[in-house]
């Protein structure tokens, strides 16, 4: 008896639920999450009620749309390292809007993987109740250290560079992914926060050069 594949699976998956599955690039295109600026507002009791909707609906866009460009490239093992600077981006605005916006926290903003059960589609209420996350190892120096050599000082695509040094670069930015990605998957406790707030910022800014370039 003969089963069919799990490609074949995934790509009816994505077809009947209407979704563009694993398009990871895309993913940076998304509308901004809500800022450190953002949230200062909230911190002295300074807010109306329409700003807490406005907060919480800007992070709840956000984190739907990027679970829906990345919907199960947890199965594509090429994307490990692309995945974990998303997942810190996620995590990162669910410590930010887990304070205020029920439904957004950290451990329930990651929606798009398929090796586990599929959670529901993210509800938002407004809450003032703080929550506290897991420590877990995390090596951002260590990206630092092994990763940065890849680029070759080489941190933003140049139009004037021959096609070898073009083809070159691409492939650099995503051996650059994969190599940090992985140093910073583990990353959730409030100490190296901002660390690995820079060290994500820089790994989209990459990927969005990469996404309109490298074709």
């Amino acid at each position: 008896r003969h089963y069919p594949s799990i490609s074949f699976v995934i790509a009816f998956f994505c077809l009947i639920s209407f979704t563009n599955c694993c398009n990871i690039w895309k993913a940076s295109e998304c509308p901004q999450p809500p800022t450190a600026d953002d949230e200062e507002i909230f911190k002295y009791d300074l807010y109306t009620r329409e700003q807490l909707f406005q907060f919480c609906d800007q992070g709840k866009k956000y984190a739907e749309c990027v679970n829906k460009r990345l919907q199960c490239c947890d199965l594509k093992s090429e994307h490990t390292g692309a995945l974990a600077a998303f997942d810190v981006g996620l995590q990162q605005n669910g410590w930010r809007l887990g304070r205020y916006c029920a439904g957004l926290g950290g451990t329930t903003i990651i929606q798009y993987k398929c090796k586990t059960t599929t959670l529901s589609p993210l509800k938002t209420t407004t809450t003032t109740t703080s929550t506290s996350s897991t420590i877990s190892p995390c090596e951002v120096e260590e990206a630092g250290k092994e990763c940065n050599d890849i680029l070759e000082d080489r941190l933003k695509f140049d139009i004037t560079w021959s096609v070898q040094e073009k083809i070159q670069w691409c492939k650099s930015v995503t051996d650059y992914i994969q190599c940090a990605g992985k140093h910073i998957s583990n990353c959730s406790i409030s100490e190296v926060r901002d660390d690995v707030e820079q060290l994500s910022n820089f790994m989209e800014y990459i990927m969005k050069q990469a996404n309109l370039n490298c074709h």
